[in-house]
């Protein structure tokens, strides 16, 4: 196991368990629909229990173990294991048993279960959410073409919807016309931290792993595709980076702004917020740090953007 002092736990260990959800006042009364996702949407854990939002967790394996996603193992302690060999660091999905105990817990506090996973394209877990839901005849597996607070917008809306939407079917009528309004964009300052498993990265590799480089990453289509690497100073990066995101101002959503980072320093996020400024004036940013599984293919002074455009 890792040493007691890189392990930290959370109030709620496992928001599989039964008591942990009661106790919390998670759920006070069996529901309609039950919303549920995984860890790597991001979303803190005082908003999924004011949502009803249970969520299942990834996790990070290291040489010493198998971790589970916050609860078992913080960002903090996947950049200290990264920053040791980062080659014994990577995040995987809950297994299918899991899966399957985590619907069957669901079901008892709601009729029916809707799971809002990351995209298919990006990770395993949509895959073994989808073979444990055969299991079960009132569980909906929805892809939301999305990774990390992407995830997180998407099954914040489910959840809004599902208080008079209760069809799984409708509600994910509902959530593939409310995807194409999210923006979600990373810029990763060291290319060599990138899980290359589902990533096009092959014909990037030697560009972006020279000195200097910052690959930039944007979901399309339920896809991470590389846009473009800048090169030389990673704080006129961010600049440019920015620049490259918040273009389009008139299509901007300026009610919420998502700042997603990873170990980034007080005198860095501070400038990242003043150069977002400049450009758009968002009446409320979330500086939320990822979760331990998504910052073990990023990696430390990485950072994501992510906001809602209007709709059209």
């Amino acid at each position: 196991n890792l040493p007691d002092e890189l392990i930290e736990k959370s109030e709620i260990e496992n928001l599989t368990d039964m008591d942990s959800l009661k106790s919390a006042n998670i759920i006070k009364h069996k529901q309609k629909l039950i919303i549920t996702t995984d860890s790597v949407s991001d979303i803190p854990e005082e908003v999924l229990k004011q949502h009803n939002i249970m969520c299942m967790p990834y996790y990070v394996v290291t040489g010493n173990g198998r971790f589970k996603d916050n609860s078992e193992i913080s960002q903090s302690n996947v950049i200290e294991c990264l920053l040791q060999d980062k080659d014994s660091v990577k995040s995987v999905c809950g297994s299918l048993d899991e899966y399957e105990r985590f619907f069957a817990q669901a079901l008892n506090l709601g009729e029916k279960v809707l799971h809002v996973a990351t995209s298919r394209d990006i990770s395993f877990g949509y895959e073994v959410a989808l073979e444990a839901a055969e299991s079960f005849g009132d569980v909906t597996v929805f892809d939301s073409r999305q990774m990390s607070a992407g995830v997180g917008l998407v099954a914040l809306k489910a959840a809004e919807l599902a208080k008079f939407i209760y069809s799984p079917e409708e509600l994910s009528r509902k959530l593939i016309q409310y995807i194409p309004q999210i923006s979600t964009s990373f810029i990763i300052p060291d290319f060599s931290y990138v899980e290359q498993r589902r990533m096009p990265v092959k014909i990037y590799t030697k560009l972006v792993n020279s000195s200097n480089s910052h690959p930039v990453v944007r979901i399309r289509k339920g896809k991470i595709f590389f846009v473009v690497t800048y090169m030389g100073d990673y704080n006129r990066t961010i600049q440019r980076f920015i620049d490259r995101t918040l273009k389009k101002t008139d299509d901007i959503d300026d009610s919420e702004l998502y700042i997603m980072q990873m170990e980034l320093s007080n005198d860095r996020l501070e400038f990242i917020k003043r150069e977002i400024e400049k450009r758009i004036h968002f009446k409320k940013i979330h500086v939320l740090p990822t979760s331990a599984a998504i910052a073990c293919n990023s990696g430390p002074e990485s950072f994501g953007l992510v906001f809602e455009r209007k709709d059209k």
